[in-house]
């Protein structure tokens, strides 16, 4: 899985892409989730995506991930849930937005991201 950007007419979407070999053999790519006008950090992307294809496996790790990775994690599948394209094994407690003391250690800026509503 991965993330892309796609332009519309007046906007950018975010949208969570998984690829998947079709019965010819050819690679196709399904948009799991459109997500907005709101997508991950750059920076955050790639673990993001892994964590996503994991739950959606079924797995779960024995060491969480850092607490931005957890947060970004839940916000997407609170999307998945929404579109109806969340998988029964993916399914999980989403962690909320941690408090003013959390939230300066885990990112920069001390602000909920806007795009979200909790």
């Amino acid at each position: 899985m991965f993330f892309r950007e796609k332009k519309t007419r007046k906007t950018r979407v975010a949208q969570l892409v998984e690829n998947r070999r079709d019965s010819e053999g050819k690679v196709r790519q399904r948009v799991v989730v459109s997500l907005g006008g709101c997508p991950v950090p750059d920076e955050h992307r790639k673990r993001v995506a892994a964590e996503l294809s994991r739950r959606m496996a079924g797995y779960e790790q024995l060491l969480s991930e850092e607490p931005i990775i957890e947060y970004w994690v839940g916000r997407v599948i609170e999307h998945m849930e929404e579109a109806g394209s969340l998988p029964p094994a993916a399914r999980r407690e989403v962690p909320t937005w941690p408090t003013c003391a959390a939230r300066s250690a885990i990112c920069s800026t001390s602000t909920k991201p806007s795009c979200f509503t909790i």
